[in-house]
């Protein structure tokens, strides 16, 4: 890409994922994938973040409570499933 802080991107309308040499890590290729499954939110809304936290929880096995908690420290919904009196 010619954009040095662009590392992937997800191509929606063609159903695919491009991820620039050197950049192909976990998370850079969940988060893409996560564009695909929620074409309509391209701005890291709320559909988006929690259908990446889903990925990340699945594929990399972060905990659940520390998905809860890095999403409430920058404001984000932090819909995960796990009782939010658990978190507290």
């Amino acid at each position: 890409f010619d954009d040095p802080r662009i590392g992937g991107f997800a191509d929606i309308r063609n159903h695919r994922i491009s991820i620039e040499k050197g950049y192909l890590y976990r998370f850079l290729l969940l988060h893409e994938a996560a564009h695909l499954i929620v074409p309509r939110d391209r701005r890291h809304g709320p559909a988006f973040t929690y259908i990446l936290q889903l990925l990340y929880r699945s594929f990399i096995g972060i905990p659940e409570e520390a998905v809860r908690r890095l999403l409430g420290r920058h404001g984000l919904p932090a819909y995960t499933g796990l009782a939010a009196d658990a978190a507290a």
